[in-house]
Parts: C-alpha cells; structure tokens; sequence
C-alpha cells in the first residue's frame, strides 16, 4: 500500500481533533481553575514552572525523538537541565493540552509511595502499554487486583527461596567461557550479562533454563536444537517487545498509535513460549508439595504459583512479569558495577582484597558463598547501593493522581509550601536527579564513591527499590544474585580494564538503565545517529573494485555493539556484491554480519559454476541460499541491479515456506561497483511496486542518496535508506544524518497512515455523513459541536467515564434539548418520560444495545418488541412481590457470611475502627447473593475475601479463573462505549487503544462465567432442589414452544448474572458513603433500626424492615442523587415520528431522558436538589414521584426491581445496625459504563457497643 491517504478522508479527519482539541482546552482550563480554589484552601501555592520548552511541550517531544546530537544523554540533556533551569526540585511543566510535576524531592516521594499511596495509581499509560506484553500482573496493576497479585508472590521471594545460588553459579561457568582467555583480548560483557540474568531468572521461574548463553556460544551445551531455536526466539522476542516499549512510551498518552506487527508477534511469541511452561506446570499436579510442606526439592516458582491459582492466563501473566524484572533489573546493575569497577583500578584492587578476605580465592575458597555470607560482606552492600545510586536501573518512574491530592512540598518561592495535584495529573520522580542532589549526598554527589555507604542508614533520599507498599518484592533476590556474581569476579580476576578506559560511558534508556560502549571509527557513525552500518563488500569479480573480506568486517564488530533485535541499532548490513554468494555465508555470520545480502544476478548466474573456483556447495537457486543464511543465524536480504525486472522477485516472495522469503529486498539506484554515482529515478517504480504488494516488507534503496533526494525514496515506499557518499564526504555527518532523520521521521508518519488500523478509522470517519444527509428536521438542535456531525463525541465521554456529566454539562448550557449525536436528542424534560419510555408507544431500544450482545441476545438487549415480551414472560413472576419471600433465606445466608467477616475485621483492630475499602465487601456479598439466587450456589468470594471466579470459554473447554468484578467492570465501560457506535464493535479489538481489547476480552470472560455455572447445572454437578432463577429459564420456551436451548438459555442467565450483581454493589457503597457524610442521618437510621430489630437479631427479616419509614427514605434518596444507571437510555421513534414536549421528531429519530439530569433538576427536586436530604420524601409531589426512575419505566423496566429492594433492605439495616463507620474520603469518585460505578470508598468499620 503505497499510495497516499485519500485527501477527503484526511480532510474529514481533521474535524473531529480540531473540536476535540478546542473542547480539551477549554475544559483543561476550567479544570486548573476549580484546582487551583482548592489548593487555597489548602494551603497550597504553585510550584515553579518549566520554562525550557515553548509551545506547551513541543520542545520536549522534539528533544527526545529527533536530537540528533552525538553521545545525546536524556538524563544529562533533558532531565537534570529541566532541574536546573526549572530552580527548583519540584516543578510543574506542560505537555500539550496536560500537565506533568516532577519532583525529586524525599518527602514528596514518601508521599507518592506511601503515607499518600491511595491517592495514586500507575495510570493508564503504563498498564495499557504493558498489557500487550504481559497482561494482568503486579507491576501494572493497581487496587484490589495489585494486592491479589503482590500476595501470591511475596511469600515465593522469602529468605529460603532466593537463597540457593547453585543455578547461579552454574551459570557463571558458562559465562566465564565466553570470556576473553588473555589480556589482549576485549568484549563488551553488557550482552553477556543480560544473557546470564536471563538463563538465571528463567530456571527460577519455570524450573529450565533458556540456554541463552550456550545457544549464543553454539557449544555442545545447547542440547535438542528445536527447543534451542524456540527459546532464542525467546529471547530475541523479549528483548525486542521490551525497548518497542520503551520508545512508544515517549508518546504518553498516544502511545496506542505504535502497534506494529513486529511488536504484536513478539508479544505473542514471549506468551506462547511462557504458555508451554504454565500448561506443564498445570499438568504435573504434584510437582511441589504444597507451601506448608517441607521439601528438599529445588524450588520453581511456576510451580509453588499453582497451589494458589490454576489460571493458566494469570500465572503466565505473572511469570513474564517477574521475569522482565528478575533479568534486566540485576543485568543492569551487574553492568554498571563491572564497568565502574574496570574504570577505577584502585578501588578493583580494594575490594578484591576484602573479598579474598572473607570468601578466599576462586583455587583456595575459604568460606562458601551464602545468602548469609554475601550480605555479611558489607563491601559488596557498599558497592552495590553505590551504583544503584549513581545508577539507578530505574531511573524515573510516575504516578497519576486519582483523586485531587496535595504533595507535602515544592510550593511558592521557597519551595517549602504544599502543591495541589489534580486528578489525572501524572506525577513524574527520578530517582537519577534525586540520588545526585549535593545537598542530600555531598559534593561529591556526582562520583561513585562506595565508601560513602560505611555507617549509612537507607532514607527516602535513595530509591534504589522504590518505596512504600510497592516497595520492589524481589530486592533480596537481585541483591543475593548481584552480589555473588561481583564476588566471584573479584575472586577470580586480578583485574579488569576497561577498553576505552577515557570515553564517557553512555545510558541506554531502557526498562532499565544500562551502560552502552562507544567504540571508535564506525561506531561514531552510529553515534551520530545512523541505524545501520551498510558494508560493501566486493570481490573484483561480481564488480571491478574489491574491498574487504570477513576479517576487516570482524575488526570493526567489535567497536559496534550488536543489536538487541532483529533491525536493531548497529546491525551490520553487508551488501554481497559478489559471485559466489553462498561460499562466504558462514564466514561473515562468524565476523559478525547480522543481515546478509546477495544479489539475485549472482544467485542465478552461470558464473559461480564456470568458475575455476566454484564448487558444488557454491550453486544454488535463490531460495535455497536464503534458506541457508536463515539457518546460519542470519536474515537474508536479495538486491537486484538497475538492468534487473523487478518481477524476478515475485516467486521468492511469495514462497509457501517462511524460510525461503528474504527479510530485506534491496533497489540500486546506481549500478553497483563505484560511490559517487548520481541517483537513478528511474528505478522508483520497482518500489512502489514492491510496496504496494507487499505493505510489512523492509524495502532498502541504495545509490545516489542524499538529502535532496531521499523523499523521492520514502514517497515511493522505502523504509531503509543506504547513504554513503552524501554521509561521509560531507564536512558535518551528523548534519546530514539529522536531515536524512527528519525525511525519515515523513516517512514514519505515512506508515502509519497505512496501517491495518487505516480501514476501521475510514469506517468510523465515514459517520460524519449522516450531518450533511438526513435528519434536517434536527439542525436547529443546539449541541456540542462534533455531537452534530458525528457519533464519536458521545463515544469519546463515554471512554472517558464520564458521558452522563458531559450530557448534564451540555444540557446545562443549551437548553431542553441538545443533540449528542447527529440522530440522537437528549430531552432533560421529566414530561418527555411517558412519552419515551411508557406503554404502548412504541419506542424501541436503539441499537445502541447491540453493543452488549454477547452469546446472543438476553432479555435485556433484545429490541424485538414480541421477543422480548416471550422472554419477560418466562421469568416476571418469579420477581412478583409476592414470589420474591422465597429468595429471602439465601440472601440471610450470605449475610450471616459478611457479618461473620467485618465482625472479624473489627474485632482485629482492638477497639479501633478497621479501616477498609467497602466497596470490595459489597462486590463479594452481591454477587455470592446472586450466584445463590441465580445459580443455586454462591460464587465463595465472601468467605475467600478476594475476586476471583471459575469461567469457561465454551462448555467443553477446561476450567480457568477471573476476577469476576474486574470483567464485569471492563465488560460495562467498553460495551457503553461502543454502544455509542455499535457498528465499530465488529472492529474494535484491532483498535490501537488497549481498552477495547481489553474489554472485549471481558465480554468473553463474563459471558464465561455464565457458562461455567450452567454447564455446572446441566452436566448435574450441583444439587439444587430449590427453584433459583436458572430453574425458572430452565422451564421456559423459545419462539416454538420448545425448551430453551443451551446458548439462550446461558444469554438469559448472563443477563440475571449482570443485573443483580454491581447494580447491589454500586448503590450500597453510595448508600453508605452519603449516609456517613451527611450529619445527623446515621444516628436517625440507627434510632429507627433500633427500635424495630430486636437484640440478638443478626441479620433482621424483611418483614422487620421494609415498612421503616427513614430507612426506605434513605435508599430512595440514594437512588434518586447517585442514580446508578446515570445515562439516557436510548429509545428509537416509531415510523410515523412523534411529537415529544411540543417538538415533532421524525421517525428513527433516538431520543433519551437523562436519568442523572433529571435526579438532579433543581426546578423539579428544588435547589437542594444535589443534596442528601432523605427527608424530602416524606412528601413528595405528584411531579417529583414520576421523576423517579432508577429502575427505568414502562415495560423495559427493570424486571428484578422487588428483589432488588428487599436486597437492599436487607443489607443497609444490617450493616448500620451493627456497626459505626468514620468515612475517610471527601468526594465518591466513580466511573461510568453502563452503570455509575463508585472507584472506592475507604471507610473505619467497629462493632457496635450495644450490638
């Protein structure tokens, strides 16, 4: 696809950002204004701003992608001036439309990290840009799910398990062979290094090494070579996903936008590979005793995770997790060390005398090296903590504010005030500018002094493991390792030199940070920023000049460092302009050649086999040498002359097997032999055409190419520009480097114009035509903007959480009616309701319901009128009030369960009030009750404490686990988003914007549950011989009278899964959020509650309560000012059209009544509307009862609507009979969905002393 993006779709593009980018503005500033009242009051003041970079950041973005400054350092260039320049260690900056504080101050970072933990989270910009890699897991998960995940591993990195160096040392072995064998020799030890973490790290996880080390060495160690092969890919994989995500991380909140292939399959390779190891582990059932066994055996980490979850998804989340953190964290540091240590003889010498001292020499050991040894050796503590503080692998770090919050300083002139931060805002610290602070450090801040640590005590001042309760689990065992492997160089190595001993090390912004050597000659070429090193090689025969051969190629490899990845920086691309192009393979992969490429012409030439020379190992067809250069380790690129049809190419490119496909085809644009040649535009086409087939190839052009004329290669499609002459006859290289970038940089931004995601962008580009061609009745409707033209403004708030305040917000300024999409009216007129939602007038759901559609349709998203009336027919009477009593047990049975936790939860805190987030205790108790009122059975999280749910893909598939609360979560936002464009659904997973997939993955799960529970039912796995509400779909019929089958019959129990679980959840948490905010109405409740529950009584009956007169006051008004479904639902006009509050709507036209605007009208509740006034319904009038509608109106009402309120009964009286609560929180933040959902609500739980 070489092709430019059609100007009309561009131009239609643009639209939408230019509305959002006015609104982000405008809201933005609306938002600083309300923040920065709230500081006052406070005692905040501003803290310094940023005045290194102008328009708003740009300076910044600049800097950090396209400097092409030789030896550029982010931390010297970019970090430590925006410090300095700033005047300040904590400053506030802007980047486009949002806003950044960075701070490297100790007691703002206790802050952060603990004493104000609970305000911060890691933000969507870390998970999401992590989820592809490695899924669910302790360090991109926060909440509930981040302390699940911290408590299945902390145990599993105690003193005994990360003790046991044996794997270490063996290890080491084969790394010291890798080693130079004399003092002439040199090698960059970074790789090898990182290769050893590597092979350590995964024989603790999965019990088995990957061999990295002996694949690299191609020494007898390497065993069955498939498997060699598998766990290379591996590697390389890893390698390659973690610094993709290291670069698209620099584009913050659009970090979505860089989804390549390439990264995908990496991704998808480092699952699979880790998959293999779970699926064994799951299978070998007995292969380590559980953890309050004693066992002698070696210990696995995969298998001591499997006692407590089988999820084969969570533990192989969970074991890349650890992994990407057990290898690069000790590489890096191991790294650093080695290379400080080679640069300072003196202090090599010191501590090798004081490790021969305690430990001996590697001939003579006098002492073994253990966990208790090595730490007893404070010399190797001292140098360790040194060079993590010189050189902390993580060198910065953020948080995103979730709430409001204050940062203890960094404020005013003197930086002593405190600074308001705002919800959203991300909160950058580094750890680099904090560990270099000389008022904190000395002078001397900026040296590697070990001994400074002698006496020293660790303060917020270093962050070397972070801090506070994500204080890093696995620190001991990084330690333990790092130190053993110092030790035992210092023990067997009387020095090490480093080679460049006057060159500044340079860091390589990484996951971690790690030492990168500069070498000489060529590699200031790649200093200067080039990707590639392009040799020509030529033998005299091919082409009339001859330069060099294998040994010069291995001479400069070794000032290059290899590239991590495939493509990487410094690969060496040599261009084989050459006769006999299989006879050199295997020696130029040995020199060092990452990327061979012959010329086709050679290939199948007759001169290799008329040549004197030739043997028959010399003749071979294309494929077969390709194939060859595959199997040598290498990738394989094939060149064609000028004189050469570019269709030659066509078989071997589509060639069935992948190892016969060339990675790289390269274009002359000269005629090989001589530099300086001018540049053949003539050959362009052969490009173009080649990308127009084949979109993912790499394309190299070669010839000619300069500044002037490298946009005339990227137009036609090239990805890889070869430039010599231009490069080095030029009197400033890295000038024109700079420029070839910026033309680079043009083609970067095309393809991603041409990507798998152009089609669904054109799909959801192409609703901006309903504007200009149908509904002209509704023009004169006042709205926002895009909301007129196009359905992506409401899908936008949706994404955002927050479309019920965003249509309040709209109704606020326009009026009655507002247009939120271009054939969708939003009417705030509590007359509009009868008319929209009453019986017998015909207003369909929209399709905005075909968005939560999963199985097939339920009672609740189906839209067929007749359909839907059958499937409400089958279950309505069992929610009747008077068949409702029958439910009534098995709610006081989970109740007992909940009384019996928080009563132990109180009793632990002696007296005082056990500080817990509520919401998790109501999440466990609605969805056990409904579980046992659905299903027959609870789904046990009460008496576990903790989320997590068996699932089944399809009835016949194996039994996982999810966190049910989390899917049901992510289920009801992607599903209300995508509703506001139902037709993208089909789509969304390939969205860049890990939401959707993530979420569509959610659907899938809960759909799951669902499964699992009916196929628990019908395979006769449960004893149930009550009637629950499966029963009841059991005995119902489809549309011909037969039985419901399996699939409806899961769709109908989905829906009653759905509906009585977080809608429960949701309004008690509300209910007791404003009941302890709101003075003198806990008190009251509790006189009432008194009064009408008998001593004893721990859980009352609902005939006890449900005439209580406040206590029904109280939900009421939970319902009407938290409103958990706070959104319009979306009713389609009848053919005919109709006329709604004077306004005639045409037919098809969607109309919606906002349930939260219309709770909170202060011409209809009065100007105490958003107020908690329980109160204000011991008389109401007759305008304010048919305003009500929590559980919707007419006949898509809310079917569960009796057991629902005998539920919630039940649950206020007994939780505020029994105890006192001291509410720790000001504001109940919440995300929308579908439901309004509280994010958390943290409050003090005691026992009642009358109780």
């Amino acid at each position: 696809m070489s092709g430019k993006m059609p100007i009309s779709y561009l131009s239609s593009g643009l639209i939408p950002l230019v509305v959002w980018l006015t609104y982000s503005w405008v809201t933005d500033r609306l938002r600083w204004r309300a923040l920065r009242k709230w500081g006052e009051e406070n005692g905040c003041k501003e803290p310094r701003m940023s005045e290194n970079f102008s328009l708003d950041g740009i300076g910044r973005f600049a800097m950090l992608f396209l400097k092409p400054k030789k030896d550029f350092d982010v931390f010297e260039d970019i970090i430590l001036p925006q410090y300095q320049t700033a005047g300040s260690t904590t400053y506030r900056s802007r980047l486009g439309p949002n806003s950044l504080v960075s701070t490297s101050d100790p007691e703002n970072l206790q802050a952060i990290l603990a004493t104000r933990f609970n305000d911060y989270s890691l933000g969507e910009i870390r998970s999401g840009n992590f989820f592809e890699l490695l899924g669910h897991g302790i360090f991109t998960s926060d909440g509930e799910a981040w302390a699940q995940y911290r408590q299945q591993l902390k145990p599993q990195f105690s003193r005994d398990q990360v003790s046991d160096l044996e794997a270490a040392e063996r290890h080491l072995q084969i790394l010291y062979r890798a080693l130079p064998q004399n003092s002439s020799e040199t090698i960059d030890i970074a790789p090898l290094l990182f290769r050893f973490t590597m092979d350590v790290s995964t024989e603790f996880l999965f019990g088995q090494s990957v061999n990295s080390q002996t694949t690299a060495l191609h020494s007898e160690d390497s065993g069955n070579k498939k498997d060699l092969q598998e766990e290379e890919k591996f590697v390389e994989a890893m390698t390659y996903s973690q610094e993709y995500i290291v670069w698209r991380i620099r584009l913050s909140k659009l970090w979505w936008l860089a989804r390549s292939k390439k990264f995908r399959d990496a991704c998808q390779t480092c699952q699979n590979f880790t998959s293999r190891f779970v699926q064994s582990a799951l299978d070998n059932k007995h292969s380590t005793p559980p953890p309050s066994e004693p066992s002698k055996e070696k210990f696995i980490l995969l298998n001591a995770l499997t006692h407590q979850t089988r999820d084969p998804i969570q533990l192989r989340d969970q074991m890349l997790h650890v992994l990407l953190a057990g290898r690069d964290t000790t590489a890096a540091l191991l790294s650093w060390t080695i290379a400080l240590l080679s640069r300072d003889p003196a202090i090599y010498a010191q501590y090798r005398s004081a490790v021969l001292l305690h430990f001996g020499t590697a001939t003579s050991p006098t002492d073994p090296m253990t966990f208790t040894s090595l730490k007893a050796c404070k010399e190797l503590t001292h140098l360790l903590y040194e060079t993590i503080r010189v050189y902390p692998v993580n060198p910065i770090n953020s948080r995103t504010a979730i709430r409001d919050t204050i940062l203890p300083v960094g404020g005013g002139a003197d930086g002593r005030s405190p600074v308001a931060v705002r919800k959203g805002e991300v909160v950058s610290y580094s750890s680099y500018v904090l560990h270099r602070r000389k008022d904190l450090w000395g002078e001397d801040a900026d040296e590697w002094k070990p001994e400074r640590w002698a006496g020293r005590k660790l303060g917020w001042e270093f962050l070397g493991f972070n801090g506070g309760p994500r204080v890093c689990i696995g620190q001991q065992y990084a330690l333990n390792e790092a130190s053993f492997v110092i030790a035992r160089f210092l023990q067997k190595y009387e020095r090490i030199e480093a080679a460049d001993m006057d060159v500044k090390i340079q860091k390589k912004l990484s996951l971690t940070l790690s030492p990168a050597e500069l070498g000489k000659e060529c590699s200031d070429t790649i200093g200067n920023g080039a990707d590639w090193l392009h040799v020509d090689i030529m033998d005299g025969h091919f082409v009339p000049n001859i330069t060099f051969g294998a040994p010069v190629v291995t001479k400069i490899r070794s000032h290059v460092d290899r590239p991590s990845n495939k493509h990487g920086k410094g690969t060496f691309d040599c261009h084989m302009m050459i006769a006999e192009p299989k006879k050199w393979v295997k020696e130029f992969q040995k020199a060092g050649c990452d990327l061979y490429c012959f010329h086709y012409e050679a290939a199948i030439s007759s001169t290799a086999a008329e040549s004197p020379e030739a043997t028959s190992e010399s003749k071979t067809s294309p494929k077969e040498l390709i194939r060859y250069i595959h199997d040598c380790g290498m990738l394989a690129g094939i060149a064609i002359k000028p004189d050469t049809k570019v269709d030659v190419l066509w078989d071997i490119l589509e060639s069935s097997d992948e190892k016969e496909k060339p990675d790289m085809v390269l274009v002359m644009t000269v005629h090989p032999g001589f530099g300086g040649q001018k540049f053949m535009a003539s050959e362009l086409p052969k490009v173009a055409e080649l990308r127009k087939r084949y979109p993912e190839l790499n394309i190299e052009v070669d010839g000619g190419l300069g500044p002037g004329t490298i946009d005339q290669a990227a137009d036609a499609g090239a990805n890889v520009i070869v430039a010599g002459s231009a490069v080095f006859g030029a009197k400033d290289p890295s000038e024109v480097i700079a420029k070839l970038r910026q033309a680079q940089a043009k083609m970067a931004v095309l393809d991603f114009l041409v990507t798998p995601y152009t089609i669904p962008v054109a799909l959801v580009i192409f609703f901006v035509v309903p504007y200009f061609t149908s509904n002209t009745t509704l023009r004169d409707i006042p709205g926002p903007i895009a909301a007129r033209f196009t359905r992506l403004w409401l899908l936008l708030q949706a994404r955002q959480g927050k479309r019920y305040l965003s249509v309040d917000d709209a109704h606020k300024k326009y009026g009655k009616f507002v247009r939120i999409q271009p054939d969708h009216v939003s009417i705030a007129d509590d007359s509009a309701i009868q008319v929209v939602y009453g019986h017998g007038n015909g207003f369909l759901k929209s399709d905005y319901y075909d968005a939560f559609v999963s199985i097939q349709r339920g009672l609740f998203n189906t839209r067929d009128r007749a359909e839907h009336t059958r499937k409400r027919k089958t279950i309505s009477h069992t929610f009747s009030a008077k068949s409702i009593g029958q439910f009534e047990q098995y709610m006081h049975g989970n109740l007992d369960l909940f009384v019996r936790q928080w009563d132990t939860l109180s009793n632990n805190a002696h007296g005082q009030y056990a500080k817990i987030d509520c919401l998790h205790w109501f999440n466990y108790l609605a969805f056990d009750i409904i579980g046992d009122l659905a299903f027959g059975t609870p789904f046990g999280m009460l008496e576990k404490g903790k989320d997590i749910t068996e699932i089944r893909k399809t009835p016949d598939a194996p039994i996982t686990y999810a966190p049910a609360v989390e899917v049901l979560n992510r289920r009801g936002e992607v599903s209300g988003t995508l509703g506001c464009l139902p037709q993208l659904k089909p789509y969304a997973k390939y969205l860049p914007d890990p939401f959707f997939s993530q979420g569509l993955a959610a659907v899938e799960n809960l759909a799951g549950i669902a499964v699992a529970r009916v196929s628990q039912r019908l395979e006769g796995k449960q004893d149930v011989e009550r009637v629950d509400l499966l029963a009841r779909l059991m005995e119902g019929k489809d549309e011909s009278g037969a039985k419901l089958g399996r699939a409806e019959l899961t769709a109908e129990a989905l829906t009653q899964l759905i509906a009585g679980s977080d809608t429960t959840s949701n309004t008690s948490c509300a209910i007791l959020y404003w009941i302890c905010k709101t003075p003198g109405v806990l008190a009251k409740l509790q006189k009432e509650l008194d009064d009408a529950i008998p001593v004893g009584v721990d859980v009352p009956t609902f005939n006890m309560v449900k005439d209580l007169k406040y206590l029904n006051n109280v939900i009421q008004e939970t319902l009407r000012i938290h409103s958990t479904s706070s959104l319009g639902l979306p009713r389609v006009v009848p053919p005919g059209g109709a006329e709604v509050c004077g306004r005639f709507f045409p037919a098809y036209t969607v109309l919606s009544v906002p349930a939260y605007t219309i709770h909170h009208s202060k011409e209809i509740w009065g100007e105490d509307a958003d107020e908690f006034v329980p109160d204000r319904w011991d008389n109401l009038t007759e305008r304010q009862k048919n305003s009500f509608i929590p559980f919707s109106y007419g006949p898509r009402s809310c079917v569960g609507r009796n057991v629902a309120e005998m539920e919630l009964a039940l649950i206020v009286s007994t939780t505020f009979r029994r105890y006192e609560f001291d509410l720790y929180q000001d504001k109940l933040e919440t995300r929308e969905g579908f439901l309004r959902k509280p994010l958390e609500c943290m409050v003090g739980i005691k026992k009642r002393a009358n109780v």
